[in-house]
């Protein structure tokens, strides 16, 4: 009997040690995913040194869609623009994106969400993540991260909302709520 009651101790407290060890790894997981979404995902260093600025033109780029559309961003001079980069791995990307998704169907702003293609693992999962959020705007594929390189992006997800003339008006670096968008678009002209 003491044999069968040592064993049932045992097998408890080994319990217990697996189901704390697996808590505290998932505790660290949310942490690290909180931190994420507070300050954006880091990619590898960039060369952050020519990145635009308020104030300045918005570089010039050409890409393709994910239907193989060529857009510039002189296509649509004389409108606002949240030019967004992202991936779909990135936890702060995936929170703003229905918010992003608002702002294109409810308000009168184009919204460009550059896809930092490199970073990956396939198209699929780029078109897998456009259709669980039923996205509409354009999901321009920045295949080698040249656009993502002239604009200095780092960390991601990074706005930059641009003026009617092409200037850029706000940087965010990290993800926005609809709200930020909103109070940051209704400021340009």
């Amino acid at each position: 009997m003491r044999i069968a009651i040592v064993g049932v101790i045992l097998v408890g407290m080994l319990g217990w040690a697996f189901w704390n060890t697996y808590n505290e790894q998932k505790t660290e997981e949310m942490m690290r995913e909180m931190e994420m979404v507070d300050s954006g995902v880091e990619l590898e260093e960039r060369d952050v040194s020519n990145m635009p600025q308020v104030g300045e033109q918005a570089p010039p780029f050409t890409l393709r869609t994910l239907s193989g559309e060529e857009i510039s961003l002189s296509d649509f001079k004389g409108e606002k623009i949240f030019l967004n980069f992202w991936a779909s791995w990135c936890p702060p990307c995936r929170a703003e994106m229905p918010d992003m998704q608002t702002l294109y169907k409810e308000d009168d702003v184009i919204v460009l969400a550059i896809n930092l293609f490199e970073t990956e693992p396939n198209i699929e999962q780029v078109e897998r993540f456009v259709e669980d959020f039923e996205l509409t705007f354009p999901i321009l594929i920045d295949e080698e991260s040249n656009v993502a390189d002239k604009y200095g992006v780092q960390p991601i997800p990074m706005s930059y909302l641009i003026d009617s003339e092409g200037t850029i008006q706000y940087i965010s670096l990290g993800p926005m709520t609809y709200d930020m968008m909103m109070n940051e678009m209704n400021q340009i002209e």
